[in-house]
């Protein structure tokens, strides 16, 4: 099974917020606005972490 996107979407959250937690390691928060309910934008979340993950895997 391939999962490549030929015309890859663009995926872009409102904000990414990082956090020191007490034992010093990062978490982050991601901040989506929505006016109103939208079922498609559940697909988006795992898309959103998946790139979180991606970007600040090793990062702490």
């Amino acid at each position: 099974m391939e999962l490549n996107e030929r015309l890859p979407a663009e995926y872009m959250a409102d904000a990414v917020i990082s956090i020191k937690g007490p034992d010093g390691r990062k978490r982050y928060v991601i901040v989506e606005i929505q006016r109103q309910y939208d079922k498609r934008k559940v697909w988006s979340w795992a898309a959103y972490v998946g790139g979180l993950m991606g970007r600040y895997q090793n990062r702490r």
